[in-house]
């Protein structure tokens, strides 16, 4: 007799879903289809979570523990290095030599004048 009852509510819930599906978007039944799927696939994960969590309330303790530490993990002690400078190391002189008989010096002085048009000449 159950089984009769449950067949009669499966084939009603299909023809019900099909009547729905003739009258909404595509797009909306596959987001409640995509819904409806991946709440039944979350079913197998919350019953081993709860078979587990029973399993541990009847074994009564809380499991191994580490050797005197608690949770923590035993502290490393590493004798200090010796450090770095944190500024950047002078550059070296420079070894080149202006040939051509100038100098840096020589060149023209950069414009005062900050005016510039759009396409970079000046006004």
């Amino acid at each position: 007799m159950k089984g009769y009852f449950g067949l009669a509510g499966l084939i009603f819930a299909g023809v019900i879903g099909w009547q729905v599906s003739l009258y909404i978007d595509p797009d909306v039944f596959l987001v409640v289809l995509g819904f409806f799927f991946g709440a039944v696939a979350c079913l197998p994960v919350a019953l081993l979570l709860i078979t587990a969590q029973r399993r541990h309330e009847q074994r009564g303790d809380d499991g191994p523990r580490r050797g005197g530490y608690g949770d923590y993990p035993p502290m490393v002690m590493l004798p200090p290095q010796p450090q770095q400078p944190s500024y950047p190391p002078a550059p070296p002189q420079n070894p080149w030599t202006v040939t051509g008989g100038g100098s840096f010096s020589d060149m023209p002085a950069p414009v005062q004048d900050g005016r510039f048009s759009l396409t970079g000449g000046r006004k």
